[in-house]
Parts: structure tokens; sequence; C-alpha cells
């Protein structure tokens, strides 16, 4: 059945059960959007139950279609009768990669592809992409007394070679997007966020907020070649709206609450939970990345207002433990 709301106010969102996606989805409706969100299977309440939980308060605006990213035919069904598409759909596999080209490139890079020539195909107005701070950086070739900002590109074959297959597939298919909008006209902005975290809708943890879980379980890991930063996850959400829906956003837009390294993010957790006995790092644990108060600059000119980091990570805490992952 077709919707009855207009077009100009449709709007598809890939991968919309995701950590960011459901954010993104809640938003949209909240401002009157009908929203076309897109999973994997429709029979996994893992992905479906938290977005039909969103859907009982708004008035039936939320269609839910399944799409695999390398069938088209699944892709255009979803985007058909849209006017905007955001494009959050990505595979986000940091450990255990078995088949990297099968499970995590193809699907980033063709994917994104095939997304851009449905909506181009069915005459979208605007495509937002979320692509990462971690096609931003690594990058040891840039200055090192410049701050890395969205002039800035990863080394792929430096990802490929550390086996870096998140990063390297965000950066190959956000070239491809840029590649595509290039060739076709069709409009185009991206979100770069960094680690994205807060309250959790899904009922699973995505790779993001286990950075903060795995804290609070005594690991020490750094993720030195491509943390930036944090940012809270609905400002990442706003930030996607904003993008979209002014039209002199163009480009890149890197969005995070500051350019910080890792250790100094651990470090502001210890000193706001004392009560748990969580691990110190190293002091640098991202050598050569600077510092950098407002990276944000672009989305800040739109009007986003980014919370602080204090709060970034109560709102996190929280909300792991509200879900039972931290005691």
């Amino acid at each position: 059945m077709e919707s009855k709301y207009s077009k100009e106010k449709t709007v598809c969102v890939t991968g919309g059960s995701g950590f960011i996606g459901s954010w993104l989805v809640r938003l949209l409706l909240d401002r009157g959007y009908t929203v076309h969100a897109t999973v994997k299977d429709l029979h996994d309440e893992n992905e479906t139950k938290h977005l039909q939980a969103l859907e009982e308060h708004e008035s039936h605006r939320l269609r839910i279609f399944q799409i695999d990213l390398l069938d088209y035919d699944s892709i255009v069904r979803a985007i058909t009768g849209v006017n905007g598409v955001f494009h959050l759909a990505s595979p986000c596999i940091i450990d255990k990669v078995v088949d990297p080209e099968k499970e995590i490139m193809k699907p980033a890079v063709e994917g994104t592809k095939f997304v851009l020539m449905a909506a181009k195909e069915l005459g979208v107005r605007r495509v937002v992409i979320t692509s990462t701070s971690a096609a931003i950086a690594p990058n040891h070739h840039w200055p090192a007394d410049l701050v890395k900002n969205e002039d800035c590109w990863t080394d792929v074959e430096y990802c490929i070679q550390k086996k870096l297959w998140y990063p390297a597939s965000k950066t190959l298919a956000e070239k491809a997007a840029w590649e595509f909008a290039k060739e076709t006209n069709l409009d185009v902005v991206v979100v770069n966020p960094g680690g994205a975290m807060g309250p959790i809708l899904p009922p699973t943890v995505n790779s993001s907020m286990s950075c903060i879980l795995r804290l609070f379980q005594g690991c020490t890991e750094t993720y030195d070649d491509f943390y930036m930063g944090s940012v809270h996850v609905k400002d990442v959400a706003l930030a996607h709206i904003l993008v979209y829906e002014n039209p002199s956003a163009t480009g890149r837009h890197l969005c995070v609450e500051s350019i910080c390294h890792f250790s100094d993010f651990a470090a502001k957790v210890a000193e706001l939970y004392p009560e748990y006995q969580l691990p110190s790092l190293p002091k640098e644990t991202q050598p050569g990345l600077l510092k950098w108060k407002d990276p944000s600059k672009k989305l800040m000119d739109l009007g986003l207002q980014l919370t602080s980091i204090d709060q970034v990570i109560k709102d996190s805490v929280e909300s792991l433990k509200s879900k039972g992952f931290i005691s």
C-alpha cells in the first residue's frame, strides 16, 4: 500500500536497525518524516522489535524492508517512493574476519554503489552517506603539524597491510560514492562520525560501545590506528538530518566531540567512575595524532551543538548498566 504521506517527507534509512540507524529513524519520525528502514532479516527480532516499538507511537509512518546489499532489486524496493536516502548499512566486523573480501569489502563498496545507482534511477533528491572518521585516519603521510580534517584520507594500502578491514572498506566505499556522484551529478553528502556512543536502542552492543564495555572488563586495547575521538549517537543522527535538510551542506563532515587519544577518553571514564577498577593506558595511545577542541566546525555551522564528552560517557555507561552489560 502506498504511503499517504508526501514523497518530500519520505526517506529511506539503510541499516535502520543499527545503533546509529535506530536513533536516526527515531529522530526522523519525531520530525514528521515517513521512513523506509532496512534490515538484513525481517524475521530477526533483534533487528525489528525495537524499530516496531518506535512505530507504535508514530502513526505508522515506519515501513521496514529486508535488503541484501548485493541484491540490487531488494534495494530498489526499499528506495522506491522516497525523496532522500541515508545509507548507513555496511559490515562492521572488527575481530574474527575469515574472508575480508566476502564479509566486509564487497558488501561495503558494491552495496554503496547499488544504493547510489537505485537512488539515481528513482530520482532521489539527496543521498547522505555514513562514512567514518576511520576513513580520515590512519594516514601517516599527513603533515605532522596539521590537525587531521575532512581533507585527510585513510591510507588504504596501510590498512590492508595491517588487516584493518573496516577502515579500508569504509574508505573505499566513500571514494566510490564520490566517484559515482561526480559521474552522475547525484547529490551526495557524507558524515564521518567518530566512535558513536550513548543510549542503546537495539538489544546488542555495537563496536564503539564495546570500547567502553571492554574498559569495564579490564581490556587495555588502545585502538591506536584509527581512534580519533567519540561523539554522542544522538548528535550523529542529528548531523545526518542537518546535512540532508541544508542545501548548503556539501562534501565530508567530521563528527566528533573533539579529536583526542583513546587514553584521554579512558582516563575520563575512570575519573567519572572511580568506584570501578578501570585499567590505566599509555599516555599517548595515538602517536602523532594532534588533539583539537572543535574539529566538527562544518556541522556546528549548520547548527549542531555537540554533547560534552562527560555526558557522552555518562549516557553510555548508564545505558550499559540498565541493559545488564555492566553490573
